[in-house]
């Protein structure tokens, strides 16, 4: 489960589709809360989507928006998605219907060139929940806001040491975000309470050189669930 999914392809664009004659409403689809959508399975409840689409066939709107490796993630009647704009870091929250930024967010710090061409700053992608949406950056850390976009909690991380750079993404479980940080030295994961931005717990993993890889859940025989990384 890698977070480096190209998103931008030539003009950094987001482009909704739908399957329904041009002026007709989109259907309202199932939800898209992290990186690979539920328990990272990549795998849609969706009906009614088209199986092929492109720059002039199924598009109902388009959004040119700054360069980013992050996944579109869903929730309600926004999209979050994030890019690097100049040396900014910004999230986007975006009318899942009309195309139209609601509203953008700059992260306290400024993006670092990548250490591999492959990557990007903006690999990890948005976790969302109906409180919150945290943002997990490898040249800052971990941000939290609230719908409207305003700042719930900032947590400052890193310097980070992968050769490739960070790609794993933020989750929620449980009401923690849930974050795995591997690197050549000193891999950990963490969970932070997703209200308030406290610390819960931290597990170093020195097992860990180097991953991207974005946690998953797995509830064992005896009901607790357990991340799988």
């Amino acid at each position: 489960m890698t977070a480096l999914t190209v998103r931008a392809l030539g003009v950094s664009a987001l482009i909704a589709v739908t399957s329904l004659s041009a002026g007709a409403q989109a259907p309202r689809n199932p939800d898209w809360t992290r990186f690979r959508g539920p328990n990272g399975s990549g795998v849609s409840t969706a009906t009614n989507v088209p199986i092929e689409f492109g720059p002039t066939s199924h598009v109902q709107w388009r959004l040119e928006l700054p360069t980013g490796y992050s996944s579109p993630i869903l929730f309600g009647d926004r999209i979050y998605v994030t890019g690097v704009r100049d040396k900014e870091l910004v999230t986007f929250a975006i009318d899942r219907a009309r195309g139209a930024v609601i509203w953008e967010r700059v992260a306290p710090a400024q993006a670092m060139p990548p250490v591999d061409k492959r990557n990007n700053p903006a690999s990890p992608s948005v976790a969302v929940d109906d409180n919150g949406v945290y943002v997990f950056f490898q040249d800052y850390g971990l941000v939290a806001y609230d719908t409207a976009g305003k700042d719930l909690w900032k947590m400052p991380l890193g310097p980070f040491n992968n050769i490739y750079g960070m790609g794993a993404s933020p989750v929620v479980i449980n009401g923690l975000v849930i974050l795995s940080c591997d690197q050549s030295v000193g891999s950990y994961v963490m969970a932070v309470d997703a209200r308030t931005g406290a610390l819960k717990w931290k597990t170093p993993r020195p097992e860990a050189r180097s991953g991207h890889a974005t946690p998953i859940v797995w509830r064992a025989p005896d009901g607790r669930d357990e991340i799988l990384i």
